[in-house]
């Protein structure tokens, strides 16, 4: 999936890491990209509300990251 300009913004952003926290996911686009990437080795995708979850857990099965790319529902860090 084509990232928007706002999420390529935050890939440039990031550094190299071992395991990569999206709060506020929406469809898994951020985590799957920064993997893909070589800019995280894992990473959990998480967000408040349960659709943006169903979409990200589509997305990334369909990406065959599953086994990389946890997610989660919760209100901030708090589920972390």
């Amino acid at each position: 999936a084509k990232l928007s300009a706002r999420l390529e913004a935050v890939l440039q952003q990031l550094r190299p890491c071992g395991l990569l926290a999206d709060i506020g996911t929406d469809h898994g686009l951020l985590p799957v990209a920064a993997i893909r990437r070589g800019l995280a080795a894992r990473a959990i995708a998480s967000d408040l509300r349960a659709a943006p979850i169903r979409a990200a857990r589509a997305h990334i099965a369909r990406t065959g990251m599953a086994d990389r790319v946890a997610t989660i529902q919760g209100d901030g860090l708090l589920p972390l």
